[in-house]
């Protein structure tokens, strides 16, 4: 049998054997024992030290696995909210709003949103196998009171679309697939750590670089001191997002950075801080952010718009399309006697497909409806509630559908 030479030094470090052949000669050879028996104990030594260096690797790696399975979107990203068919009761006001929050609710994961869902998650399953490959180096980084990695910053992608297209419900549903319970075990005897795999910042809620840091470095307020610099909010939040296996991290209402004012530093600055927590940032922005960051120094522009993703709005005929409008349709209630089928072709030419307009839209309707004292809406209802002064949406989907048909060029926050 072939026995490999293992050397331990005075302290009893195994020393591998081709260090040995180059340091021989000077190294008191005292120091030196064969131990030809040992051997195979070091085999098994590197087997089992292998295995405890890549545990958290592997436990993610299984935790990620069924997250890009289509069947798997489907069933943890739909939501069915129940039919608002109690409402007709109400007064008319109340009415409408909890018919908009309800019909709000509904997401359906159409082809485009799949395809997009699975981009974004598979990148963070790389980001993950990459980041967390040695539990060793894991657990030495999250008990370092001075954390800092050299880990290569991450990477920014830019979800953008029309407004009224589904980005922020988008977002949303990735945040449910990646909602894991279990937590993660990294091996060596160690408890298992709980897992935060997607954090969610709104610049509507946390309008500042400094709130979104905090919220970040301390998401339950409860620990947070009252006073924090930024950069010590930085490091933290970073910290925390590396403890509690961050994979993705999305900033919605991006416009709101810049509410107020047109200039482009202060959204450069503050999505460029966030992309230092090395986390991957899925910032959403509408056109006309984007258009304000091609005005940046080409530095700034090839980290903040070199990977755009375009949430287009749904398309007439489509299945997805006619799902949207049944879903809707089964959730305003009976009094919604619009036959889908038959007028999604027109439903699209009054929202362009748009789900924020087509809630708008039959929530209009549904307005004139109690208005008129009527019991029903039907597509004759849905084309004056299109027509009426009160659908401050007719300009824009006008200038759309002529963009569309005859290439009219229409305001530039209509185009990417």
């Amino acid at each position: 049998m072939c026995v490999r030479h293992v050397w331990l030094d005075i302290n009893g470090r195994i020393i591998e054997a081709d260090l040995v052949l180059a340091i021989r000669d000077s190294y008191d050879p005292l120091a030196f024992i064969e131990l030809q028996d040992l051997a195979c104990q070091q085999a098994i030594l590197e087997s089992e030290l292998r295995e405890h260096r890549h545990a958290a690797d592997s436990e993610s790696r299984k935790r990620f696995e069924e997250t890009t399975d289509d069947s798997v979107i489907a069933a943890k990203t739909r939501i069915r909210p129940p039919a608002a068919n109690a409402i007709a009761g109400e007064p008319p006001a109340a009415a409408e709003e909890r018919l908009r929050i309800a019909l709000k609710s509904v997401f359906v994961p159409t082809a485009q949103v799949r395809q997009i869902i699975k981009q974004l998650v598979g990148g963070s399953i790389g980001f993950s196998a990459t980041r967390y490959q040695d539990s060793l180096e894991y657990l030495g980084l999250v008990y370092n009171r001075n954390f800092a990695d050299d880990f290569p910053d991450a990477s920014a992608i830019c979800l953008t679309g029309l407004a009224g297209s589904g980005k922020s419900a988008l977002t949303q549903a990735i945040a449910r697939l990646l909602q894991i319970e279990e937590p993660i075990a990294v091996g060596g005897g160690h408890d298992p750590f709980l897992a935060t795999h997607c954090i969610n910042l709104s610049f509507r809620t946390h309008p500042t670089v400094a709130a979104s840091l905090r919220k970040c470095a301390y998401p339950d307020e409860e620990s947070a001191p009252a006073r924090a610099r930024l950069d010590e909010l930085t490091t933290h939040a970073r910290w925390r997002a590396f403890r509690d296996f961050s994979v993705l991290m999305f900033a919605d209402e991006c416009q709101f950075i810049t509410h107020g004012s047109t200039s482009s530093a202060k959204a450069t600055s503050t999505l460029l801080t966030l992309l230092g927590l090395n986390v991957p940032l899925v910032y959403v922005a509408n056109y006309s952010l984007c258009h304000t960051l091609k005005t940046r120094p080409q530095q700034d522009q090839h980290r903040l718009l070199s990977r755009p993703i375009v949430l287009q709005p749904e398309s007439a005929g489509t299945e997805d399309w006619l799902d949207y409008l049944e879903e809707c349709k089964r959730v305003a209630g009976g009094w919604f006697q619009v036959p889908v089928p038959k007028c999604e072709r027109e439903i699209f030419q009054m929202t362009f497909g748009l789900k924020r307009i087509v809630i708008d839209l039959i929530c209009l309707a549904y307005r004139h409806m109690r208005q008129e004292g009527r019991s029903s809406v039907t597509i004759e209802h849905l084309r004056k509630a299109y027509l009426t002064a009160d659908n401050l949406h007719r300009s824009e989907i006008e200038a759309l559908l002529a963009h569309m048909v005859n290439g009219i060029q229409p305001r530039k926050d209509l185009l990417s």
